[in-house]
């Protein structure tokens, strides 16, 4: 053996001799090494946790973020706990563009494109009375949502939330009680894939005394409307999500992604109509094509933009008469006077709109009224809100049994209040 070969295998010894005594360092002695971010691996007979030690209020596996303008730590913490997933939109008494850099919470991520299903709501400190029943609302849509959407290849579904710099969201109690297993707790799934756009300027407005008001208001609804869809035209058209824009009182039956199967790619925005000659759109329920996000961005803008020029009321009915507002541009495409499935126009813009019945897509469940076979979305206006439980305790106790004609007809005897239900008009 010459002398270079006895080089190596002295070299080969000292580096196994090395390895052995590193091995025989028990586990929860071992530190990371700089830079990993100072985890400790505790030697746990179950399952390794993670631990943080710079959290300073000892959660597990949380993440913290910095504020660059105050310097302030905050922890993302699961829904049920009250804090936000990701967060997007204007920082606090900014009124610069609807920017914002986004805030990741913790877990699962989300990669690809999915169906944006999005509620508008806003809490003052002062309303304390009226949180359970906002959260109750919002967490009957959510879990609907969820646990009807099929989940398969790039359908995906994620949640988003227009709100103030202020506002939480929780899943209700009173609703998670009812969620069937789905191979997990819905609301932890939701979480992960939910979305805060804090946009403050939308909720400031006048009355008609010119008095300044900070509330939930329908034109800033729209204008949060806007400021989404516009983020959403920002980016690669690869990522861009369709939209549904949805208000807080929704149950849905079924996937919300039939909607844009049915639909096609040929419109740019859609909305729902009835047979009511004043007030023939309603607007809880609106569809955005991700693909078509600049174009209903615009059209939202144009919306924004009538609201203010007509100077419509900012709470009551302002959303029904910038509508007709609408109808009027239209120039008599769309018929609101008979029952159409799907109708097609084009509005003094060139955006592509479909308008489909309510009947499907947004329908009202009135007393003693036919609940239509392909309802796919229960919307409960104004009184109905005192029903709308009552309705998701029965489509959540529905759903395991993959009955789409025993839900319906469980509907309609709900519907009936000991009468026959009838086919109603509108």
């Amino acid at each position: 053996m010459n002398g270079q070969h006895l080089n190596k295998l002295v070299y080969l010894v000292l580096v196994l001799l090395l390895l052995a005594s590193f091995s025989a360092i028990p586990n929860s002695s071992r530190r990371s090494p700089a830079g990993s971010g100072g985890a400790v691996v505790a030697n746990n007979a179950t399952s390794p946790v993670a631990v943080d030690p710079k959290a300073a209020d000892g959660h597990v596996g949380e993440k913290k973020k910095t504020s660059k303008k105050s310097g302030r730590k905050t922890a993302s913490k699961p829904l049920a706990e009250g804090v936000p997933g990701k967060v997007r939109g204007r920082s606090v008494n900014s009124t610069a563009a609807p920017s914002g850099k986004k805030q990741r919470r913790s877990g699962r991520s989300r990669p690809g494109s999915c169906t944006m299903v999005m509620v508008t709501a806003m809490l003052l400190p002062s309303d304390h009375a009226k949180r359970e029943s906002l959260m109750l609302e919002v967490s009957m849509a959510f879990t609907s949502a969820f646990l009807t959407h099929s989940g398969k290849g790039r359908n995906k579904l994620c949640f988003g939330i227009i709100t103030d710099a202020t506002t939480e969201v929780t899943i209700s109690e009173k609703a998670s009680r009812l969620l069937p297993s789905v191979g997990g707790t819905p609301g932890e799934d939701i979480a992960a894939v939910l979305e805060y756009y804090r946009y403050d300027d939308i909720w400031r407005y006048k009355d008609k005394k010119g008095k300044a008001i900070v509330g939930f208001n329908t034109l800033g609804r729209f204008q949060g409307y806007q400021y989404v869809l516009a983020e959403e035209a920002a980016k690669p058209e690869a990522t861009r999500r369709d939209v549904v824009f949805i208000d807080s009182d929704i149950v849905f039956l079924r996937d919300v992604f039939q909607f844009f199967r049915m639909g096609g790619k040929d419109f740019d925005v859609a909305l729902t109509y009835r047979m009511m000659p004043k007030f023939p759109i309603n607007t809880g329920v609106m569809y955005f094509q991700g693909a078509k996000a600049a174009k209903g961005a615009q059209f939202m803008q144009e919306v924004v933009d009538t609201y203010r020029a007509n100077k419509h009321p900012q709470k009551m009915l302002g959303d029904q008469l910038v509508m007709n507002d609408l109808l009027d541009r239209l120039g008599g495409q769309l018929n609101v006077k008979k029952k159409i499935l799907m109708q097609r126009c084009v509005d003094d813009k060139g955006t592509n709109l479909l308008v489909v019945h309510t009947d499907h897509w947004n329908f009202s469940p009135q007393q003693h009224c036919r609940v239509p076979r392909k309802a796919h979305v229960l919307h409960f206006k104004g009184n109905l809100k005192t029903k709308m439980f009552q309705y998701f305790e029965l489509v959540m106790n529905m759903l395991p049994k993959n009955d789409p004609t025993g839900l319906t007809a469980a509907l309609n005897r709900l519907q009936a209040e000991g009468r026959r239900v009838r086919q109603c008009k509108y």
